[in-house]
């Protein structure tokens, strides 16, 4: 159809859409149920730091290995599982970036939205005084359930 831009595996979505998408600050992303980039918006891209071509249709655990066997991929898996609605804040130590991750499971996989906290989550450390979870504690909790740092 003319106007649209297609998606992995020429799932065709009105240009508007994605367009929209576009013009957040947040990152979006979706995943297919084999973990593999169904969608990155142009902000995603940027974040990710993974030129568009390679992240569409590359698998998530293979590009940031990092994050496979984390409580990340843990939190993941069960919101695509349950279809539980989740919220969290992960340290991602190869970039040096917190990010604050919300994440939804759709007929297809997932869908997540991510918004970069670094400068929020540095001026907090830095005003009590403490540094990032260290590489033996991984698992930090900060705040309310489903919010925590991981990595």
């Amino acid at each position: 159809m003319p106007g649209d831009r297609l998606l992995r595996d020429n799932i065709p979505v009105p240009l508007r859409t994605l367009d929209i998408l576009d013009y957040k600050s947040d990152a979006v992303c979706v995943f297919d149920r084999d973990w593999r980039f169904a969608y990155a918006s142009s902000p995603a891209v940027t974040l990710a730091r993974v030129p568009g071509e390679k992240l569409m249709g590359g698998n998530l655990w293979e590009l940031f290995p990092k994050v496979a066997g984390s409580a990340l991929e843990t939190s993941f898996r069960a919101t695509m599982g349950d279809g539980t609605h989740r919220r969290v804040e992960y340290f991602y130590e190869p970039y040096d970036l917190w990010v604050e991750i919300d994440t939804w499971a759709t007929p297809a996989g997932l869908a997540i939205i991510v918004r970069d906290i670094s400068h929020r989550k540095k001026a907090d450390l830095d005003g009590a005084n403490l540094s990032p979870p260290c590489s033996e504690n991984r698992n930090v909790f900060v705040s309310a359930k489903n919010v925590f740092a991981l990595r």
